[in-house]
């Protein structure tokens, strides 16, 4: 994640704005290694739908804002976890708190967990490039 000055608030306002998925980024939020967004979207939009938008309208920005890294791209996988209205609270907290929550566990290995507390099956092999 790039860091200069208020732009990482700013690509927050950027995403606020909406798009033509007519969704809201209730949080954006991250470290260096990754960065987490908390999207409501209407069931009409598939994540990976969502994800594509998200990832092409925000290097498309990261290009424009940051003379430097005009040749970023993000990585080809994501990640995507659904949760409830009453859960939006504390994953605000959550993505707000990225720095201080991985002084302690790594992205990696927070991810495994997730996959291993919520039973879904993979293959570690794919889950990080």
């Amino acid at each position: 994640m790039a860091r200069a000055g208020n732009r990482k608030s700013n690509l927050v306002l950027h995403w606020g704005r909406g798009s033509s998925l007519q969704t809201s980024r209730n949080q954006v939020g991250g470290i260096e290694d990754h960065i987490h967004v908390l999207v409501m979207a209407k069931p009409i939009h598939s994540p990976s739908e969502i994800a594509k938008w998200l990832k092409a309208d925000s290097s498309k920005w990261i290009r424009t804002e940051f003379e430097n890294i005009r040749t970023f791209g993000w990585q080809d996988g994501y990640g995507v976890f659904s949760v409830s209205k009453s859960s939006v609270p504390a994953v605000v907290e959550y993505i707000k708190n990225q720095r201080v929550h991985h002084q302690t566990e790594t992205f990696e290995e927070e991810y495994e967990r997730l996959m291993k507390l919520h039973e879904v099956d993979y293959d570690p092999k794919y889950l990080f490039d």
